[in-house]
């Protein structure tokens, strides 16, 4: 074994540096092994000439290594006393939940102070997140995320006194950048089956409300747990209405966004350009989603286990055996079937449309 000249700790006979603190172990004439080394300052002034200005690029990174490395040392990278043997790969894995692949390596005091940095991170991730460069705060939160999962893995691999070069170390970093978005994309493909389903708009039928391209996160698991509540901004598999000119309105069933306006039981209708809930006004969570493209009166009453949709798809229709996209005149025309087509039944109501996540300048909750 060779103890360590600066920190006392043991190493095995083969490490040519200390596993805890770096030191050189193979000193030569130093009577005492407690005494702490003096260290020299080396003189790294070249032998060949530069050209001006040429040595400008590796001071200004060195002088961000010193400062990233200042800055790292504040936390606590002492080895914990009197632990066995830990599973890097384990201890990796535990960290994709922050702090606890600390914890498995018996470092409490670094799990705080990860999970409080990584807490801070996604606090300034949520206040910033209708900001254009929110994308960018996001991702200095997946590489923190990173980092959480690469320092348990290298701490494991320290107390094993397993050496790591810092190419090494570096390569790693890597590699658990990659694992870390491969579970992000599985975790994204199993929660779109029951929990949540994002959904690309490829059409503009609900300008200016929603607009083609952008897309929308939907929340499937709100109504697994609970029932639609008025107000809210639903994704359904809207019906296909007919006009009296022969032609039908499809609506695609991804792109079906509309608000529930009254729930089972209720009447709702429409008197003078007013919208009435059960003989009351309408608040502000009572108004459809596309106002603009209803200008007829009607009342409607929601059976058991059906809500009140209004289809608002109505300023365009589809030939079905051509093809042909139309703009008939509002004024005249008339869609039968219309109000069998706002009484939707709970089942075909998929979940809730929670906000517009992309492109960044477009984010906003849905409301």
């Amino acid at each position: 074994m060779k103890t360590c000249p600066q920190c006392g700790f043991n190493n095995m006979d083969t490490e040519a540096r200390c596993l805890r603190c770096k030191t050189l172990l193979d000193q030569v004439n130093d009577p005492d092994p407690l005494t702490p080394v003096k260290r020299e300052r080396v003189d790294f002034r070249p032998t060949r000439r530069r050209l001006p200005g040429s040595e400008w690029p590796g001071l200004v990174g060195a002088a961000i290594l010193r400062k990233l490395y200042v800055i790292l040392r504040r936390f606590p990278s002492e080895l914990p006393e009197d632990v066995s043997f830990r599973n890097p790969w384990l201890s990796g894995a535990l960290s994709l939940l922050p702090g606890l692949g600390q914890l498995y390596n018996h470092q409490p005091k670094k799990a705080a102070q990860l999970i409080l940095v990584i807490a801070a991170a996604i606090a300034v991730a949520w206040k910033t997140i209708y900001l254009p460069e929110s994308n960018f705060i996001l991702l200095v939160l997946l590489l923190l995320w990173v980092y959480g999962c690469h320092d348990s893995f290298m701490t494991a691999k320290r107390i094993n006194r397993d050496y790591c070069h810092w190419r090494t170390s570096g390569a790693f970093y890597l590699a658990w950048l990659m694992y870390v978005c491969m579970f992000c994309l599985l975790l994204q493909y199993v929660t779109s089956i029951f929990a949540v389903k994002y959904v690309h708009l490829s059409d503009d039928v609900m300008k200016p409300y929603l607009r083609q391209g952008e897309r929308v996160l939907v929340n499937k698991l709100a109504y697994l747990i609970g029932r639609p509540k008025v107000g809210d901004v639903v994704l359904y598999d809207p019906p296909r209405i007919q006009t009296d000119i022969g032609r039908f309105i499809i609506v695609d069933r991804k792109n079906g966004f509309e608000r529930v306006v009254a729930g089972p039981g209720q009447t709702y209708s429409r008197r003078g350009g007013v919208y009435y809930l059960d003989g009351q006004p309408a608040g502000p969570r009572g108004q459809p989603a596309m106002d603009d493209q209803i200008w007829w009166d009607f009342e409607l009453t929601a059976p058991p286990d059906h809500y009140i949709v209004l289809f608002t798809y109505t300023g365009k229709s589809y030939d079905l055996v051509e093809g042909m996209v139309i703009a008939p005149d509002l004024d005249e025309t008339i869609y039968r079937g219309w109000h069998e087509a706002c009484i939707i039944p709970e089942d075909d109501i998929f979940g809730r449309a929670m906000f517009v996540y992309n492109p960044p300048w477009s984010r906003r909750i849905l409301r």
